[in-house]
C-alpha cells in the first residue's frame, strides 16, 4: 500500500501504516510527492490547488512540513537553477538514464497505442495545448504513421517496435536542447541528477 503523504495527513503516517498491516497488506510505502514543480515550466511551488472535473477546487495540497516526508529531489530545483539558469536548461542537456528502458517493459494504453512508458503516453492529451499535437511526442508518432501505426490492436505490439519510434526517442536523447528535437518528457521523468521519481520512495 502506498501512503501519498501531504502536510494535511502527515501525521498520520503511524496510524496509516497500521490500518493497512490489519487490512492485512504486504507493504506499506510513503509516497513523496513530486507534485511540487509546475508542469509547463519545471519551476519548483510549494503547493499544488486541486481541481475536480467541474473545474471547481477542491484541497489545497501543500508540502508535508517534516522534511523527512518532502520529495528530496524537488528540493534540489533552485541548486540546478542557479547553475544552469533555469530548469528547461538543465532539461536540455542533462543525462537521460531511461528506467523503462533498463527492465524492458513498454506501456499501452487504454486504446491499444504502444509506447515506451506511461509519461510518454501521457503527454499525447495535455489539456494546456489548444491543439493536442503541439507536444513533441506527436512528432514521432506522426514520424512513423500516426496513431494507428502504433496501435497494437491493428499491428500487434510487434509491429509497433518494428516502426522504430522507440530507437527514435532514444536517440533525441543525444541532442543538446529540447527545442532541436530531444523529447523533454523523457528528461523531465528520467534525469539521472534530478530523480524526482525514484525519490518518492526514499
Amino acid at each position: 500500500m502506498d501512503f501519498l503523504v501531504f502536510d494535511y495527513n502527515e501525521h498520520q503516517t503511524e496510524e496509516a501504516e497500521a490500518f493497512a498491516t490489519e487490512l492485512g497488506f504486504e507493504q506499506f510505502r510513503l509516497k513523496k510527492s513530486s507534485r511540487f514543480i509546475t508542469g509547463v515550466k519545471s519551476n519548483p511551488k510549494l503547493q499544488h490547488q486541486a481541481i475536480n472535473r467541474k473545474g471547481e477546487e477542491t484541497t489545497l495540497l501543500k508540502k508535508p512540513t517534516d522534511k523527512k516526508l518532502q520529495n528530496k529531489e524537488t528540493n534540489k530545483q533552485p541548486e540546478l537553477i542557479a547553475k544552469f539558469g533555469s530548469m528547461d536548461e538543465f532539461y536540455d542537456i542533462s543525462e537521460i538514464s531511461c528506467r523503462v528502458k533498463d527492465i524492458g517493459s513498454i506501456y499501452v494504453s487504454a486504446e491499444g497505442l504502444v509506447l515506451p512508458c506511461c509519461w510518454t503516453a501521457g503527454r499525447m492529451y495535455k489539456w494546456w495545448y489548444k491543439d493536442m499535437k503541439q507536444d513533441p511526442i506527436w512528432k514521432f508518432i506522426d514520424s512513423v504513421g500516426g496513431k494507428d501505426s502504433i496501435n497494437a490492436k491493428l499491428v500487434g505490439i510487434e509491429g509497433v517496435l518494428k516502426t522504430g519510434m522507440f530507437e527514435e526517442i532514444e536517440k533525441s536523447w543525444s541532442i543538446k536542447g529540447c527545442s532541436n528535437g530531444r523529447l523533454k518528457v523523457c528528461a523531465l521523468k528520467c534525469s539521472k541528477d534530478f530523480d524526482v521519481v525514484n525519490s518518492q520512495w526514499q
